[in-house]
């Protein structure tokens, strides 16, 4: 079982990392990027974003082959939320209102149940 925390854990992680990054990153460089002409270091920032999605991809394939998608994909979803929101509470100076905390608090409260 704590492997599989560790696992849910990764996954998150690089995913709301990536999610953060690409927010920094994406009102910068516009749509379609053209990665040639941008400054390196918003290039190496959004590249490191697509890594993480890549490596978190990796994760979710390997949960996907030891856990129920009934399990796995809840608690992998609820998880990238939390980890998403506290990242850009923290990073973006997104606010904290009352429903977001309700809100964190209810996926935190499912994932413990749905890990048991």
């Amino acid at each position: 079982m704590s492997q599989n925390i560790l696992l849910y854990t990764a996954y998150s992680i690089l995913s709301a990392t990536a999610i953060i990054l690409l927010r920094t990153t994406s009102s910068k460089l516009g749509w379609p990027i053209n990665l040639s002409v941008v400054e390196p270091r918003l290039a190496l920032i959004f590249m490191s974003a697509a890594a993480m999605y890549i490596a978190s991809f990796g994760a979710w394939v390997f949960i996907l082959s030891r856990t129920d998608v009934t399990i796995a994909y809840p608690i992998c979803i609820g998880l990238t939320m939390l980890a998403s929101t506290v990242l850009a509470i923290t990073f973006l100076d997104e606010s904290l209102t009352a429903h977001k905390l309700i809100g964190m608090l209810l996926l935190f409260f499912g994932v413990f149940f749905l890990s048991r």
